[in-house]
């Protein structure tokens, strides 16, 4: 893993509440498109996890894994995973 995404795994107690909750739901549920994250956690608009997703990824934190077609739109959409799993971190959350 390069030294900037281990850098990111270190902070992210300093990551919004809402990053730290897109990350929680991609340690549930592993691969998932945004709009699987959004609904994963009963949240409103795309625009509440598109940007988290975004800025995770710039962190290193999150990567792409791939393509997808969504159910709703029918549009290829990205697919996303943590970079490392989490879950033996999340009781910093």
């Amino acid at each position: 893993m390069h030294s900037n995404s281990m850098k990111a795994y270190d902070e992210l107690d300093n990551l919004s509440a809402r990053c730290r909750k897109v990350v929680s739901a991609l340690d549930d549920l592993g691969v998932a498109t945004d709009r699987k994250i959004k609904e994963h956690l009963k949240l409103p608009d795309m625009n509440n996890v598109r940007p988290r997703v975004t800025e995770l990824i710039k962190l290193g934190i999150v990567i792409e894994d791939g393509e997808d077609i969504c159910e709703e739109t029918n549009r290829s959409v990205r697919l996303v995973r943590l970079a490392k799993p989490m879950t033996n971190q999340m009781e910093m959350f």
